[in-house]
């Protein structure tokens, strides 16, 4: 059950979701125009359009939450996008860094379970999510796992 002393931790934590998102739908916006298999740019398409979403719902759900004395706007982070050189050099490592991405927030969606009312609309929702974030997440590393492992030669690049 939800107990007003967990407002702050409650607000801070949905905070926290939204910036991941934030960082994830850029580095997933970069990333579909890599030349990679079909079913990574489907996977990537589909995390970006859920991850859009999930951010506005995950935000609607601040701002209902926020005390509007102490707790700022979300709109007003900002996040630097990923470097495109490091996203044209190894598409495996920024797959995985998507998947972690991932697991990151499934993390902190359950630390947020743990402190709101196991009936509320805030928990039903995140249980939604979990459970398709869940599934982009299993996908990707079922379509990592596919893919081919750099040599180390291919690692290090000739002056």
């Amino acid at each position: 059950m939800m107990m007003m002393n967990n407002g702050g931790e409650i607000v801070g934590c949905i905070a926290r979701i939204w910036r991941m998102y934030k960082k994830q739908e850029l580095l997933l916006r970069s990333v579909m125009s890599l030349d990679t298999s079909y079913k990574l740019r489907k996977i990537c398409s589909h995390g970006y359009l859920t991850t859009v979403l999930f951010k506005k719902d995950v935000g609607n759900i601040y701002d209902s939450m926020k005390s509007s004395l102490d707790d700022g706007e979300l709109g007003s982070i900002t996040v630097s996008g990923p470097d495109k050189d490091q996203i044209s050099k190894d598409q495996r490592m920024i797959f995985s860094e998507i998947a972690m991405r991932h697991e990151s927030l499934l993390r902190e969606y359950n630390h947020l379970l743990g402190v709101v009312d196991d009936d509320g609309e805030i928990s039903v929702s995140c249980r939604g999510h979990i459970d398709k974030l869940t599934i982009l997440r299993d996908s990707l590393v079922k379509e990592l796992e596919k893919m081919p492992k750099l040599d180390e030669k291919e690692l290090v690049s000739v002056a």
